[in-house]
């Protein structure tokens, strides 16, 4: 039975229309030609590495171990111009060495291979795809090991006795704002509280409910994800659009001294 084709995911802040992602598609296909490329997203916040590191961390468990996870943000602007590889829950990453290996998980992987630049305006691209090419013919050990990569861990959500302080991280693309708020964090600050979580002035939102299901259409809602993520939203609209969110903007919720309960389906 002949082995199953290589699955190789890319995530890219480049447009729809730009020639890069072609001429990487093209390459791609030139070493492993029955590789089946999966674009998991091409539409990433430009230079974002905290963004780009979100939807892959969210993202990549979905697919077979085995799979090469390939992202390009920021890699152009890498100041170590090198890209790196690592194996991650039987996963192989290509990233440029921009911080985002510590933000996949909370686990440390081993200590990556680096693939260099070479110069010019595509020196990344070049270098991701030597690094495809080692780990489809398996020889990576020719390449070196580094113990100097940068490690960024992302933002985290601050804290005190009586609010929690964090930022969105994403917009979907139904205008939901994903924050980077977890619900171990709300749980062990709230204690039971009754809250608050103002949106502008003058509106709030005052509970968390299980699914958008429970909400008339056109209010305002906050859950927590399948992420574990707190998730701010507007039933049947956008709450970007709505309420002008971005990413990085702040959000805060403030808790009393009262005791409330989480809805229940």
């Amino acid at each position: 039975m002949p082995s199953p084709a290589p699955i190789v995911t890319l995530t890219t802040d480049w447009h729809r229309d730009d020639f890069y992602a072609g001429l990487l598609l093209g390459h791609l296909l030139r070493i492993a030609p029955n590789a089946r490329i999966i674009p998991i997203s091409q539409h990433i916040t430009h230079h974002n590495s905290i963004h780009a590191a979100f939807v892959l961390r969210l993202a990549y468990t979905g697919f077979a171990p085995g799979t090469v996870h390939l992202c390009m943000v920021g890699s152009e602007t890498c100041k170590t111009r090198r890209m790196l590889v690592f194996e991650l829950d039987g996963h192989w990453f290509v990233l440029p060495d921009n911080g985002m290996v510590g933000m996949l998980s909370k686990v440390s992987p081993p200590p990556p291979r680096a693939f260099a630049m070479s110069s010019g305006s595509f020196g990344a691209l070049q270098a991701a795809i030597e690094a495809i090419a080692a780990i489809n013919v398996n020889r990576l050990e020719e390449y070196p090991v580094v113990h100097d990569f940068k490690i960024q861990t992302g933002s985290e959500a601050a804290f005190t006795e009586h609010s929690i302080t964090g930022k969105i991280v994403y917009i979907d693309s139904y205008g939901n704002a994903i924050t980077n708020i977890s619900r171990q964090l709300f749980e062990m600050v709230g204690r039971n509280r009754t809250f608050e979580i103002p949106i502008i002035p003058g509106i709030k939102i005052e509970q968390i409910v299980q699914s958008y299901h429970e909400i008339e259409a056109g209010d305002l809602l906050a859950l927590f994800n399948s992420a574990g993520l707190l998730e701010i939203a507007i039933n049947m609209a956008s709450l970007a659009t709505m309420y002008s969110k971005a990413v990085n903007d702040s959000v805060t919720i403030q808790f009393s001294d009262n005791n409330f309960s989480l809805t229940t389906p």
